[in-house]
């Protein structure tokens, strides 16, 4: 079983991840 603290810092890492990718891709289009 994952502990709660991993589970947190793993949707942490993908939320960082998507909010980098938006950030890039608005930046790419301007």
């Amino acid at each position: 079983t994952v502990g709660s603290d991993e589970l947190r810092k793993v949707e942490g890492d993908v939320r960082a991840k998507v909010a980098v990718e938006m950030v890039t891709r608005v930046g790419g289009r301007r």
